[in-house]
């Protein structure tokens, strides 16, 4: 249904947006390893 074809683009676009906060966060998370030495 054209239904279903309007839904996927949004969940392939929040799965986009979840692996950028990912990404954002790992990267935010080694900046604190590479300041402190350690991981909180």
């Amino acid at each position: 249904m054209i239904d279903g074809d309007n839904i996927s683009p949004d969940k392939i676009l929040k799965i986009n947006i979840g692996s950028i906060n990912i990404f954002l966060f790992i990267s935010f998370y080694f900046i604190r390893i590479n300041t402190f030495g350690i991981v909180f």
